[in-house]
């Protein structure tokens, strides 16, 4: 139990001392990156570019008004969620994906979901094709497949959007409707509750089955978990991640039979948890 603990604390402070160094360095290369940065401007003179970048914020205000987002609503890092955006408990915007509530609001119940790529948007008096202002609704409990493009339009509850999907302005796909991957509903089209409709435009199919309903619920729970699981991975703090990294590596060599509960003083400083993983007491 002591040779373990020390070995132990020898790769904890191999890590420390490691990412101390590294943040040195940077800090090094950064300054150096920027000296020379100035002699090449002092250089150039007027013909100067400067490059402008910033850290991407997932969720920002536009003219002064922020989205509401629920407390355990997920929004990917990658993700942008910009201006009149409300964000219902339980939703989820993914990896990619674009919620824009400038000209006017965009609304997403509970338990809703925006598939990766998906771009959100809605229309102004000046940008809509009938010179009406439109919002843009999603219901509660709806999948919004991956790559699609929601504008303008009003989603209903419990409603599947097949990925690469495009709903168009005035559209409206009442509760618990089916949309096929790769389908377009064109502006004003309206597919009535419990249908499928697929293709380019957009055509009824046939009623939705009882089998498909709770096929898709059964998505919409799986869907769910993974962003909360997601949410937890995003929220994770460096030194969480370090610690997991570590953990990692000792599981790589440490014996399966090995038991802490028999490791002397280091048994006061972790425990198992119900993944066979270690972490802090």
């Amino acid at each position: 139990g002591d040779v373990y603990k020390r070995q132990y604390q020898r790769r904890v402070r191999g890590g420390r001392i490691g990412t101390m160094a590294a943040k040195a360095c940077g800090y090094i290369l950064r300054a150096a990156g920027k000296s020379f940065e100035g002699i090449g401007k002092s250089l150039q003179g007027d013909l100067a570019y400067t490059e402008k970048m910033s850290a991407h914020r997932a969720v920002k205000a536009y003219q002064g008004i922020a989205p509401t987002v629920a407390a355990d609503a997920f929004v990917a890092p990658s993700a942008s969620v910009v201006g009149k955006v409300q964000l219902g408990a339980g939703a989820s915007v993914w990896y990619g994906a674009c919620l824009r509530g400038d000209v006017n609001n965009i609304t997403v119940g509970s338990n809703s979901h925006i598939g990766d790529r998906s771009v959100v948007h809605v229309a102004s008096e000046a940008g809509s094709l009938g010179d009406k202002a439109l919002s843009t609704t999603i219901g509660e409990g709806s999948n919004i497949g991956p790559l699609s493009v929601v504008h303008a339009c009003t989603i209903g509850n419990n409603v599947s959007i097949g990925g690469s999907s495009k709903i168009l302005d005035g559209a409206k796909i009442e509760d618990g409707a089916v949309l096929e991957a790769g389908s377009l509903v064109g502006p004003g089209t309206v597919v009535p509750a419990g249908q499928l409709w697929g293709g380019v435009p957009a055509k009824f199919l046939r009623q939705v089955t009882s089998e498909e309903a709770s096929a898709l619920a059964i998505e919409l729970e799986e869907t769910a978990a993974l962003s909360r699981a997601h949410a937890a991975e995003c929220g994770k703090s460096f030194s969480r991640v370090h610690a997991e990294e570590i953990e990692h590596a000792e599981a790589q060599f440490r014996d399966p039979d090995y038991n802490a509960d028999f490791a002397g003083e280091f048994a006061a400083e972790v425990h198992k948890n119900e993944v066979g993983r270690w972490k802090p007491a």
